[in-house]
């Protein structure tokens, strides 16, 4: 349904209300397989459940949210792939620590697949992903993470860690144009790679190159760690968009003519 989707889209183009329709309805027939997030992870040493209801809404919020997002970060050339490819890994490794044949393998068979379309999707790139195959991915790798969280291999809070990128440029993007007053939801070149390609000038290659790196950077913290108590990785990843937002974002000029 998702992959018909982004083809539709990439033909023919939709629009957002359209998506986010079509990726709920297709987030229904996970609920029916009961995939669904149940919980939040531990605070403070308590576990914070969710009743039936609410837990179907949060997981259809965050499925949504997380396939626009990887959609989204499909802006120039090798990104959208490289930074897949980190957090497959993570999901890879997963499946192999907990002999999780579905995990280990779905992960493995994206990677090595992507490897060969990065091949060609990198600057220059030859072939493009589209909306079908950023979408398709995205949903991939959200039910990778509903999984991982179900069978509690990992919580919900280290999954923002593990997906830091797309996540953090969507909610960066999306406050951005809130507090300007514009719609959240309309498509821009605001984006973190946009930015850091204009710091760059335009070097494509770099630009690619230090997102993938940053990711597997977030990927490795949220691997390792430790500590059993899902408010100090909320904190960290709080911390995390308050320093993107502040450093990613246009200063106004306050100067005014003389």
């Amino acid at each position: 349904m998702i992959f018909l989707l982004g083809l539709y889209d990439d033909r023919f183009s939709s629009s957002s209300k359209i998506k986010i329709l079509w990726i709920i309805i297709a987030t229904v027939f996970l609920v029916l397989g009961d995939m669904y997030i149940s919980d939040l992870g531990v605070f403070l040493g308590k576990e914070i459940g969710l009743p039936s209801w609410l837990a179907i809404i949060f997981t259809t919020f965050a499925l949504v949210g997380f396939v626009n997002a990887v959609n989204l970060i499909d802006g120039i050339d090798g990104l959208c792939a490289g930074v897949s490819i980190v957090i497959l890994i993570a999901y890879s490794y997963l499946g192999f620590k907990y002999d999780d044949q579905f995990l280990f393998y779905v992960s493995s068979f994206l990677i090595f697949s992507l490897l060969g379309f990065l091949w060609f999707n990198w600057n220059p790139s030859k072939i493009f992903m589209g909306d079908s195959g950023s979408l398709t991915l995205g949903f991939v790798i959200a039910v990778l993470s509903i999984h991982s969280v179900e069978k509690d291999y990992i919580t919900p809070t280290t999954v923002l860690l593990l997906t830091a990128v797309p996540i953090l440029d969507t909610l960066v993007v999306m406050l951005r144009r809130i507090r300007n007053g514009q719609n959240p939801f309309k498509a821009d070149k605001t984006h973190i790679h946009h930015i850091i390609l204009k710091q760059h000038y335009q070097n494509v290659s770099k630009t690619s190159k230090l997102l993938i790196l940053l990711q597997a950077v977030f990927t490795y913290i949220g691997l390792g760690f430790k500590v059993r108590d899902d408010l100090i990785i909320l904190t960290i990843f709080i911390m995390l968009f308050i320093l993107f937002y502040a450093l990613l974002t246009p200063k106004k000029n306050k100067l005014k003519k003389c």
